[in-house]
């Protein structure tokens, strides 16, 4: 498309193609053998019929979800680059884009945004990436450090603005550094902030206990926790459910060492005595407190109800 219409992609003030993405080095990005990334600058009415053209492409090749991945590679001041129609903001035209695509692909596809700014996606997103990637490993790059903190610090606007996406699940038990409780704490604590939940890894080749584990956080409804401790000087990442049949207590140690918590059901729900039962056991206690130490990324899920509960449920939602 760069060759035969040069003139579609984002200029600098020397008339010289932004490229946002330079991959030049052995592997390159993606699998692609593509060096350079441009921008479309869809204030250039032919660029934006294209873009309108492919995804009514999609549309009717029977796709109804959609990614939308680095958008933020258009928000540039209109004063610095060279558009085709330098009257509108990158704002303006990223509506207008949006606009577009929503359009093409109907209310009942699900739109979501990456990299995206998130303003401007209001009124069009279905769905909102809010952190970064989380990858293979728990430290540096592609860590879920920054998920666990954004997916807390967003859940505010969690079904309001759209549905939050805390990145795909992972699953797999190979082609992975994460231990076998990090991925099980990260699976529950994504599915239990009422976010999207996905998964990238090849279904066909994960174990039936990962796969149990995809059937028990598959998400039945909108839901949306509740943080009794967000904000506060705290160690513990703590989310609840209030549901019809109980309630669900997740409580998740981040750290890198291990970390006591205590909890009094008298100060997070109307009544203090429960009975409780961890996701994985066996054992139903009553209490009016529960304790635990919890190892490195590690976590905890209680189920809470008013008679003991017979079996742990299959799925978060249905007991």
């Amino acid at each position: 498309m760069f060759q035969k219409h040069p003139d579609w992609v984002l200029h600098d003030l020397d008339g010289k193609p932004i490229a946002r993405l330079q991959s030049y080095n052995e592997p390159k990005m993606w699998g692609s053998s593509d060096c350079n990334y441009y921008v479309l600058d869809t204030s250039h009415p032919q660029a934006l019929a294209y873009l309108e053209e492919v995804f009514c492409s999609l549309r009717d090749w029977g796709f109804s979800l959609f990614k939308t991945d680095f958008m933020l590679w258009n928000m540039f001041d209109t004063s610095r680059v060279k558009r085709y129609d330098a009257s509108l903001t990158s704002v303006e035209i990223l509506r207008n884009t949006l606009k577009v695509i929503r359009q093409a692909i109907g209310e009942e596809s699900y739109l979501l945004g990456c990299i995206a700014p998130f303003l401007p996606f209001i009124g069009y997103a279905d769905g909102m990436r809010i952190a970064g990637d989380v990858g293979a490993q728990w430290a540096e790059d592609y860590g879920p450090i920054n998920m666990l903190r954004e997916l807390q610090a967003d859940t505010y606007f969690n079904h309001i603005y759209w549905q939050n996406d805390p990145d795909s699940v992972l699953l797999r038990d190979f082609a992975i550094h994460l231990k076998p409780h990090e991925i099980r704490s990260l699976a529950l604590l994504q599915a239990l902030s009422g976010g999207a939940v996905t998964t990238s890894d090849p279904i066909h080749r994960i174990s039936d206990e990962r796969l149990k584990l995809l059937h028990f956080i598959t998400p039945r409804e909108k839901v949306c926790p509740q943080l009794p401790y967000f904000g506060k000087e705290r160690q513990d990442i703590v989310l609840l459910h209030i549901l019809k049949q109980g309630n669900l207590l997740f409580t998740m140690n981040p750290t890198d060492r291990p970390l006591t918590v205590v909890y009094h059901f008298g100060e997070l729900f109307q009544e203090r005595e429960w009975y409780v039962r961890p996701y994985g056991s066996n054992m139903t206690e009553k209490r009016e407190w529960y304790t635990a130490t919890l190892n490195p990324h590690d976590s905890v899920l209680l189920f809470l109800t008013r008679q003991p509960l017979e079996q742990v449920p299959e799925n978060l939602w249905d007991w």
